[in-house]
């Protein structure tokens, strides 16, 4: 007899919901009966529940080479491990983690399972790997913990390999320190599949960890014609990556200390790096992001390649001053970087919500005209395929979610994260805005003043600001909403506009706030007529205050345009801003059209700092027409709006009165003359 487990215990260590195990129980008749029949908490056998498993296949596109292919033989694997997970009360996770890695490269060198006198035995076959493996083997035989035990049993029916990734997998469970250095799956998939179509000789990683990443990139295949090399200033990490290298079957040559001192005689054909994450609080320190990219070009042999994980923030933050952007726009313009991969939101689970992108780069100078830019949550499922196939082939048609910018082009004050840039694609946006405009003559055959209105000339390169720059410069301003208690807002009274608004899940106007209630907040301020009401939430949401007079909530914000005095009023009634480099519909419209560009946060709910939104330079003739444009269409919006609404009301009303008897059909009505 096996352990008692309940229904849950079933579900998670078959990998299924507990509606999954529910069903089997309900559904098939020979399903084990409960050892322990409380109706609350039924406890089952788990000797009865794999066997009965056994005879269950898993689905094909959840097996994997090496995986179980039967949900008994994943059962029995998630109870030896739930074993392992037990034993972290005697040792640290970190120090459990290292001893079952000592056993799995053991088996891996003397092809069985290690037992009795496992250490005298490697010492003779490998002398060089007995300072290594002292520690955790020389102690006492393998098999005389319990640690040994549960290990000798799984590598009795698994490869060293496949028990060593098992264990890899366990960091969360038993509180290992190196679990937030793990490079996740999907990037190293991504890396390997870029690799796919080139034969390395040398492979290096300067900040390799326990080696998540340089596993992944090196082959087995092709390892017996490969150096591989790995660096990192965490001995401990370094002894954890050679005892998993090993239960691959694979050597590894390791350097211990700074990888920015000295080791320039270290050359690859390829090298790949997962550096520490660094937050955008600490973009000042030593060692920044793209440190990192500049060292893995330096170690490149010619012809070579690089792929460094990079935070999304040292892509876009632009400025002399930024030693990111400085270094970004040198490698740029030499023509150093062949593409630049913006990865799906919550790539790593430790960090979740860190905004994360891909660096490529290749060793010949002067290589890359132009850069790939890609933006994997646009791609679909397949999107590292996707990727992989579009720099190898480089296709003259560039899909959605993949754009071309020019190097030479890309100083510091440009953008390269690819949400951000505004540049990809010039020919499919100039497609669809003739398609638009079609449609616009179709819908508005009359409408002279609308189809003709001039629309701007399109320039080879388009210099953008951040609204951070123009707050400094004191021709914005931002001013945060308010906290406002929820029940102090009711119907009637003084407009108030927050997130519900911006979302439109509640029309503007439906929500208030009493003046005697307004008047104990004695910072509350209202709004100006041409105040932009933002809410900084991906998709970045905005529209223009034309009335004014309104209390905006939290997290909503307010973008005031200052006013020059100079100017006389405007007769619409909205005050004078300066017209030379923005109004309020464009200020509203290019917010609108912000996607995640400006996310620099970790959080699950993706914000947006408005100051980090970057909006194109206009000059004061195209900011006078784009403004009349955007005007005009607002109008004719709210027209529209309103015209629709009351035939809504007018439909309502006439099938109302039907419904109740009040009126009935004419024989002919006047609508069908």
């Amino acid at each position: 007899m096996g352990v008692e487990i309940s229904m849950g215990e079933i579900a998670k260590y078959a990998g299924v919901e507990r509606a999954a195990v529910s069903n089997w129980r309900r559904r098939h008749k020979d399903f084990p009966l409960p050892v322990v029949d409380d109706a609350r908490r039924p406890l089952f056998d788990s000797d009865q529940i794999a066997q009965w498993l056994d005879r269950r296949w898993l689905p094909q596109k959840e097996q994997e080479p090496g995986d179980p292919v039967t949900y008994g033989e994943r059962f029995r694997e998630g109870l030896r491990l739930r074993s392992i997970t037990a034993l972290r009360q005697a040792m640290p996770g970190d120090e459990l983690i290292i001893r079952g890695l000592a056993l799995a490269a053991a088996s891996s060198l003397l092809e069985r399972v290690p037992g009795r006198g496992a250490y005298q035995q490697i010492r003779c076959i490998r002398p060089d790997l007995s300072d290594l493996f002292k520690p955790y083997l020389a102690e006492a035989d393998a098999e005389s913990s319990p640690l040994g035990r549960v290990l000798a049993d799984m590598l009795g029916e698994m490869r060293p390999a496949d028990v060593a990734e098992r264990l890899i997998e366990q960091a969360d469970r038993v509180d290992a320190a190196f679990r937030s250095t793990v490079t996740p799956g999907p990037i190293c998939d991504l890396i390997v599949k870029l690799c796919a179509s080139h034969s390395w000789h040398t492979v290096y990683d300067p900040a390799a960890g326990i080696g998540s990443l340089l596993l992944k990139a090196v082959s087995p295949r092709s390892h017996r014609h490969m150096r591989v090399t790995a660096a990192d200033s965490d001995g401990h990490a370094l002894r954890t990556l050679q005892l998993r290298f090993l239960s691959h079957g694979l050597d590894v040559d390791l350097l211990q200390g700074n990888a920015f001192n000295g080791r320039s005689e270290i050359k690859a054909d390829l090298v790949v790096a997962d550096p520490p994450f660094v937050p955008v609080e600490h973009a000042d320190q030593p060692y920044g992001p793209f440190d990192w990219v500049r060292l893995a070009h330096r170690h490149l042999t010619t012809g070579g390649m690089a792929c460094i994980v990079v935070p999304a923030w040292s892509l876009q933050r632009t400025g002399l001053q930024e030693r990111s952007a400085r270094t970004r726009a040198e490698m740029a313009q030499a023509g150093l970087i062949r593409a630049v991969i913006q990865l799906p939101p919550r790539s790593n689970s430790f960090r979740v919500g860190a905004a994360l992108a891909l660096v490529v780069l290749d060793q010949a100078e002067g290589s890359n005209r132009t850069i790939v830019l890609a933006e994997a949550e646009r791609l679909g499922r397949h999107w590292a395929e996707r990727i992989a196939a579009f720099l190898d082939e480089r296709p003259e048609e560039i899909p959605d979610g993949f754009g071309l910018v020019d190097a030479e082009g890309c100083d510091d004050r440009v953008s390269l994260l690819p949400s951000a840039t505004r540049t990809q694609n010039i020919e499919r946006t100039a497609d669809a805005l003739l398609d638009a405009q079609r449609m616009l003559a179709r819908c508005f055959p009359d409408d002279e003043p609308l189809l003709h209105t001039p629309l701007l000339s399109a320039l080879d390169k388009r210099q953008a600001g951040k609204l951070g720059d123009y707050v400094r410069s004191g021709r914005l301003t931002v001013l945060a909403g308010y906290r406002i208690p929820a029940e102090l807002v009711r119907e009637g009274g003084i407009t108030v506009v927050g997130r519900e608004e911006l979302r439109s899940e509640i029309p503007i106007g439906q929500r208030g706030l009493d003046v005697l209630d307004l008047g104990k907040f004695k910072a509350v301020r209202q709004t100006q007529p041409g105040d932009v009401i933002a809410l900084s939430v991906d998709p970045v949401r905005a529209f223009v205050d034309a009335e004014g007079g309104k209390v905006v909530m939290a997290p909503a914000q307010v973008l005031r345009i200052v006013r020059d005095p100079g100017r006389p009023a405007r007769q619409d009634g909205i005050a004078p801003q300066d017209p030379d480099w923005m109004t309020p519909h464009i200020l509203a419209a290019l917010l609108n059209a912000t996607g995640d560009s400006s996310r620099t946060n970790g959080g699950l709910v993706r914000r947006v700092n408005l100051r980090e939104v970057e909006v194109p330079t206009l000059e004061p003739h195209e900011v006078a027409s784009l403004d009349r444009v955007l005007r005009s269409v607002a109008e004719r919006g709210a027209d529209l709006r309103r015209k629709l609404t009351a035939l809504e009301e007018f439909e309502a009303a006439l099938v109302a009165g039907i419904v109740d008897g009040v009126i009935r059909p004419a024989g002919k009505l006047d609508y069908d003359r």
